[in-house]
């Protein structure tokens, strides 16, 4: 039988890959590439991650000059990967809290002293009062029939309920008066608009199902809300400010993941046949 004239071009290709670092990492069960923080750096560097200076890439992976240049620290299991991200996503978030906290935090402090534009001083009373009526009424509808006549008069004692609510707390105001507000406020100075409206509509769905309103159309000036209600609406502010933080680190994360952990044998480029 004739050589193989194509066996000196093939020769080398299963050596080739069998030693490729990331054939190795996805074949061994580790899923690491054995890598340097010198040798991450650089490819940080040429995927144009980082700026081509050693002060960039130790700022970017939290580390000082030393440890960039020693070849004996090598970031080579999971155990690794978990103290490295934790690393960065306490820098990211130190520096972000430091960067943007201090606006947001000018934000829900305007809100904060909106609120008390809201304080009902006889709010015990007005409060106590109203409870009597509503036990009233709430006994009342138990005995109808009609049932179009029921759920009419269950909706209003709900919508009074939420007064009563509003008015315990010590704070009140419809609903249409907090959109109003917090719309016509200009001076955000984290905040968009559209976190404002976001946070807005989270807590109008949050009411509307506590209370069990979701089977009816609900008017903004016939929700009262109170302190509670104020409350979800600034915690809706607080989680924007942590997912947009969360987003961030993910972000910075995501380039050094895929160099260090490449994934599944599938991912391989002469697998996946995107090959260079």
């Amino acid at each position: 039988m004739g050589r193989d004239p194509l066996r000196s071009l093939t020769r080398g290709i299963s050596e080739a890959v069998e030693h490729d670092p990331a054939f190795i990492a996805m074949t061994e069960g580790n899923g690491v590439i054995p890598m340097s923080w010198g040798n991450l750096g650089s490819q940080l560097m040429e995927l144009e991650i980082v700026g081509p200076s050693v002060e960039a890439v130790c700022d970017f992976l939290s580390i000082d000059s030393e440890e960039l240049r020693d070849p004996e620290i090598v970031i080579s299991h999971q155990g690794h990967i978990v103290t490295f991200r934790q690393r960065l996503t306490d820098k990211y978030e130190q520096r972000y809290r430091a960067e943007h906290g201090p606006f947001a935090q000018l934000d829900t402090q305007h809100f904060l002293a909106v609120r008390e534009t809201w304080k009902v001083d006889d709010s015990k009373e007005r409060a106590e009062s109203l409870v009597v009526g509503l036990r009233e009424e709430a006994r009342a509808i138990e005995q109808l029939n009609d049932q179009e006549e029921y759920r009419s008069r269950r909706r209003a004692l709900d919508f009074r309920a939420l007064e009563y609510s509003a008015l315990k707390s010590g704070y009140a105001l419809s609903a249409a008066d907090l959109v109003r507000e917090a719309l016509s406020f200009d001076g955000l100075q984290y905040f968009t608009q559209a976190d404002i409206v976001k946070a807005i509509s989270s807590t109008l769905d949050e009411i509307i199902y506590k209370n069990h309103l979701m089977d009816s159309d609900v008017l903004l000036k016939d929700v009262t809300i109170g302190d509670n209600e104020v409350g979800i609406f600034l915690q809706m502010l607080r989680h924007t400010f942590s997912g947009r933080m969360r987003e961030g680190v993910d972000a910075q994360w995501k380039p050094i993941g895929a160099l260090l952990m490449p994934g599944s044998i599938y991912k391989h480029p002469l697998l996946a046949g995107n090959e260079k």
